[in-house]
């Protein structure tokens, strides 16, 4: 069963309701990059979920960070 989706917007909204700082332009291209790199591994390594689950890829990424 799949997660009910939330728009980005919502997201931000609540995110910066919270106090949390969102990352700027360069933070944002920098955090693109690094997970990038992790899913471009995960798929070198052979991964199954590296080309399927956007969710897994996600959780890990913020593990290594």
């Amino acid at each position: 069963r799949a997660i009910a989706s939330q728009p980005t917007r919502e997201m931000r909204a609540e995110l910066e309701a919270s106090g949390v700082q969102l990352p700027d332009g360069p933070e944002l291209t920098a955090l693109s990059r690094k997970f990038n790199e992790g899913l471009e591994a995960a798929r070198h390594r052979g991964t199954k979920y590296a080309n399927s689950s956007a969710s897994w890829c996600v959780s890990n990424f913020w593990r290594t960070i």
